[in-house]
């Protein structure tokens, strides 16, 4: 009971849906509407964290606070209200007013986003002050500018403003975690060719074998650089659709059988053991060899790192109908949990294992893009303590 009390209070903001008429007298067809959208990814956290009733609490005084203030950062006409499906955790911020309508741009209202957000999340970190959060509230935010067209009901509007702000902020998410792990991974090399560097300059040199050493080291560390580069350019080529594909009659096995002879001495080392199976009488396939030979060596290559030692890596061609063939690597290794399929195959993704090799940079990313370019597409099933399978599909296109 306390807590539909407590509810009812955090709707002391109103529902957006109450506020349509509203909003429908002070728009005017033909012109722009700007919608900020902020959300509080961490209740859900907090709510396990704090329990229910706890998090309601937080809830209410965090929306009691963002009524009192907002007015001091917004304009007199914009209206602050909470989303209806998720009222305890999704705050909308609408800029409204017809005196602004003609002056709204992109840039300003995302201008406005920023400043407005920054406003909040102070107001976010009094209220976790006060009630002794070890964590920090936090609102993340997308923008919106929505022309409004003649007839088109408000309900409709806010529906595609809510999915073009969601749309935006994890576009600006995605870029922002793609810069970090880009400046990482590029950062690690460089750092340690520039100690080594440095050390062989102070003197090192005079030691031949420990020059030596270091040497094979830096170069090992330029080849990572050199592949990271590499990659991150075809990837980008490949997605902006500008990489052209050299497609021609391609025996499907025969470029399995290539990686397997390069990464034979890996598999030895790893203590590996490689088995192949394919059907006979596999079509030849309009397929890029260079491309798909380099999906292959990624998902054998990965097989092999991850598989516990004096395991078997199973390669297994099918063919299920007259228009698929399927190539599934198979490991033995820890597994994946269930939780980290869904983002295994995104750049630069980290598992957070203790062999945390999958993901590591951008290889699975561009098994992907490969794939999907053929017309196929790329999956993984995974057992925690028993292995994972990665499965290419392909579109059969018999050559001519």
């Amino acid at each position: 009971m306390a807590q539909a009390k407590e509810q009812d209070q955090v709707t002391s903001l109103p529902f957006l849906s109450s506020l349509y008429d509203c909003i429908a007298k002070t728009i005017h067809k033909g012109q722009t509407v700007g919608f900020v959208f902020f959300d509080i990814k961490q209740f859900r956290v907090l709510v396990k964290q704090q329990g229910s009733e706890k998090a309601c609490s937080i809830m209410v005084a965090l929306g009691k606070e963002l009524k009192e203030k907002y007015r001091t950062i917004c304009r007199e006409d914009d209206i602050l209200a909470i989303s209806d499906k998720d009222e305890d955790c999704f705050v909308l911020l609408l800029l409204a007013a017809p005196r602004i309508l003609p002056k709204l741009t992109e840039a300003s209202v995302k201008k406005a986003s920023q400043r407005i957000l920054k406003f909040f999340n102070a107001v976010a970190g009094e209220v976790a002050a006060k009630f002794k959060l070890d964590g920090s509230l936090e609102f993340h935010s997308g923008y919106s500018l929505i022309p409004v067209e003649p007839e088109t009901p408000i309900e409709r509007l806010v529906l595609e403003a809510q999915r073009d702000a969601y749309r935006k902020s994890e576009l600006s998410e995605i870029l922002v975690n793609f810069l970090s792990n880009i400046t990482h991974e590029l950062r690690t090399p460089l750092t340690c060719i520039k100690g080594y560097t440095e050390t062989l300059l102070d003197g090192a040199l005079e030691n031949k074998e420990l020059a030596y050493q270091w040497l094979h080291i830096i170069s090992q560390e330029a080849n990572r650089l050199e592949k990271l580069i590499s990659d991150l350019a075809d990837i980008s080529m490949i997605e902006a659709q500008q990489f052209e594909f050299q497609r021609e009659a391609v025996d499907l096995a025969s470029l399995v059988r290539h990686a397997i002879d390069i990464l034979h001495i890996s598999a030895i080392k790893h203590e590996i053991k490689i088995s192949f199976t394919c059907p006979d009488n596999l079509p030849l396939m309009m397929l890029d060899p260079g491309r798909i030979s380099q999906v292959i060596l990624n998902l054998l290559d990965n097989a092999i790192k991850y598989s516990t030692d004096h395991s078997t890596v199973e390669v297994i061609i099918k063919q299920p109908s007259d228009s698929i063939v399927e190539l599934e690597v198979h490991d033995h290794g820890p597994g994946i949990p269930e939780s980290k399929l869904p983002y295994i195959f995104e750049r630069f993704y980290r598992g957070g294992t203790d062999r945390d090799i999958y993901g590591r940079g951008l290889g699975l990313a561009i098994v992907k893009c490969i794939a999907e370019a053929h017309g196929g597409q790329v999956s993984v099933h995974s057992v925690v303590g028993q292995g994972s399978v990665f499965t290419l599909s392909l579109p059969i296109i018999k050559a001519d």
